[in-house]
């Protein structure tokens, strides 16, 4: 009897047991789920922290870790550039310049000239194959500046040394020419247009449409705005300094810099298109190179500093600043939107005078790709270059609609481009 009542006794046990570790299991389980879910939540919340992948929003938020942008509605499919490697190698060959247009029903195109014929290809669209949409041969080209006429033509500005200076054409295509035949007979039709000698500098208009350009009159410069054909220019100002570093970032507005080096001060100008007004907005700063943003409220800039630089960002109406790291040289940037960069950073910045041993070709950079915002002062790093890319020094050209972004190396004027359809998830 007393071996029975024994027996029941560990059954019972065994079943409690057996009950109480059921409802311990089920409860861990919500646990985890919870857990997983609330882990989920935080990664949403800041994106970066799984896939370095930011996610864009239409609005900004108050820490800068959302960009103003929205690439889901702009007006062309993007879904097969999901089919596309993140970074890719558009040109074998190197090119001399690149810009990105909007053509009739060709919106995004990007543009360049090939160096070592002077030869230009497009790419519709921003995808397929380029395209050669001329045949003019151009020898030792030094830069080229694209556009569009009232036409809708692509306009062509290209430099390059004949008698000890450089000479400017302008190239005028018609695409509309342009038959369904690969023959070089079937190109675009081009007419050619020679320039002033004396232009000294040209800028194009964020539109694509104007250009801007400054004509030596010798110990001053003449500053004029005209279209792609050059028949209507405009004169702005005259200016008793001629040595400048020009840019045209916004409709109204186009900056101006004294050209500087380590061991001199450099001066930033916005010279107004509206009033004609020139004032100056920055001034005594050695080293002193500027990109400024879309809106021209806002720049980055780099300062001297003995055997490096600082790389700062800078609200010019509040005068807001924050220093920023990892440090690269503003004309390694394109600006994503009024306040945040995209930019080539070096893996390790070698002890150099800066800017001058970059430019001068003393050293060279690893580049990676970086994220900057501006109102937060944060970074993130947004793309490595690894295997064959990962000795690249990068120039950016273009942004396009659909947030992909070209550079070419430095070093060998390869053109490559970040597709944002890979990066910025919509």
């Amino acid at each position: 009897m007393q071996n029975k009542i024994t027996i029941i006794a560990v059954i019972v046990i065994i079943l409690s047991l057996g009950i109480i570790s059921a409802i311990v299991y089920k409860q861990r389980a919500t646990i985890i789920d919870s857990s997983l879910k609330a882990g989920q939540a935080i990664i949403e919340f800041f994106p970066l922290g799984e896939s370095k992948k930011p996610t864009w929003s239409s609005t900004s938020t108050k820490d800068g870790l959302s960009p103003s942008s929205d690439n889901t509605n702009t007006g062309f499919d993007n879904s097969n550039m999901f089919n596309k490697p993140a970074w890719e190698k558009i040109t074998n060959l190197p090119i001399v310049g690149a810009s990105v247009l909007n053509l009739s029903q060709a919106s995004n195109t990007a543009i360049y000239l090939e160096k070592e014929t002077g030869n230009i290809f497009m790419l519709k669209n921003g995808v397929g194959e380029p395209i050669r949409i001329s045949n003019v041969t151009i020898l030792e080209v030094f830069d080229v500046y694209f556009g569009l006429n009232k036409n809708k033509n692509i306009g062509a500005i290209v430099r390059f040394p004949k008698d000890n200076q450089l000479e400017s054409i302008l190239l005028t295509i018609d695409l509309g020419k342009q038959s369904n035949s690969t023959t070089s007979d079937s190109l675009p039709i081009i007419t050619k247009q020679a320039l002033k000698t004396s232009i000294i500098a040209y800028t194009v208009s964020p539109k694509k449409d104007q250009v801007l350009y400054l004509e030596d009159l010798g110990n001053r410069v003449a500053v004029y705005v005209t279209d792609f054909s050059f028949k209507n220019s405009q004169i702005i100002k005259v200016l008793p300094f001629k040595d400048w570093v020009i840019s045209w970032p916004e409709e109204n507005t186009a900056v101006f810099q004294t050209k500087t080096n380590s061991q001199s001060v450099g001066s930033l100008y916005y010279l107004s298109l509206k009033n004609k007004s020139f004032r100056r907005v920055g001034n005594g700063i050695l080293g002193f190179t500027v990109n400024a943003n879309p809106d021209v409220k806002k720049i980055v800039y780099s300062v001297s500093t003995g055997n490096s630089f600082d790389f700062i960002y800078r609200e010019l109406a509040s005068g807001k600043s924050n220093t920023f790291t990892p440090k690269t040289l503003p004309e390694k940037c394109l600006w994503f939107d009024s306040q945040a960069l995209v930019c080539a950073v070096a893996e390790r910045l070698p002890k150099a005078t800066y800017p001058d041993d970059w430019y001068k070709g003393k050293l060279s950079f690893k580049d990676n790709l970086w994220i900057y915002y501006g109102e937060s002062g944060k970074s993130s790093r947004l793309y490595d270059l690894v295997g064959e890319n990962s000795n690249l020094d990068l120039l950016p050209q273009a942004r396009d609609g659909l947030n992909n972004f070209y550079f070419t190396d430095k070093t060998t004027g390869i053109l490559y481009r970040l597709n944002g359809g890979r990066i910025f998830e919509p």
